[in-house]
């Protein structure tokens, strides 16, 4: 049986991980990539966990040069560095829920609860749509996704990720700006 979840954010809710199962079933195998959590979009970097020997069988279908050497150095600086989750962690709860709060409170905006370092947001349909937004913001120098190509969504979601208190409070004072501005 072959199940397959793309979980690129799975570092942020280590809870929900099945990292631990590897140990108990020989037939697990989970992927993992640096890419999201220690935010290096450039270096494509992963690694995999499995059972000793179903490893070694995967391993003799990889790529003689897989990884990079400035890759592989920051990857291994990266899984050294203990304290980084920790306190990591602590600054997303921090800053998810301060941003959360405030969304919540600007009329016009829906977000929903979220663990990772991103927040979906509905934009009630009196306050525009994603994309007007999603322009509007790119003309202040703030990135948006805009959720009209995800399953289920439309153009009245878009994503922000969680950021430093200045940028998030400058993403704040710029969606106040929008619904001030006739809502949209």
């Amino acid at each position: 049986m072959f199940y397959r979840r793309r979980r690129s954010f799975i570092d942020f809710v280590e809870k929900e991980s099945v990292k631990a199962l590897v140990r108990q079933n020989a037939y697990l195998i989970v992927l993992r990539s640096l890419t999201k959590y220690y935010a290096l979009p450039g270096l494509r970097f992963g690694y995999l966990l499995g059972e000793a020997r179903r490893v070694a069988q995967l391993a003799a279908y990889r790529e003689p040069w897989s990884v990079n050497a400035p890759a592989l150095s920051v990857a291994l600086a990266c899984l050294k560095d203990s304290g980084f989750t920790v306190k990591t962690a602590r600054w997303l709860e921090r800053e998810r829920k301060f941003l959360f709060e405030r969304l919540e409170a600007l009329e016009g905006f829906h977000p929903f609860a979220s663990k990772a370092n991103f927040l979906l947001v509905k934009i009630e349909r009196h306050a525009g749509d994603a994309l007007r937004l999603r322009s509007f913001l790119l003309r202040r120098k703030i990135l948006i996704r805009a959720c009209d190509s995800f399953a289920g969504l439309g153009n009245d979601y878009f994503r922000i990720a969680v950021k430093r208190r200045r940028d998030n409070r400058c993403l704040l004072r710029a969606l106040e700006e929008w619904t001030a501005s006739s809502i949209g």
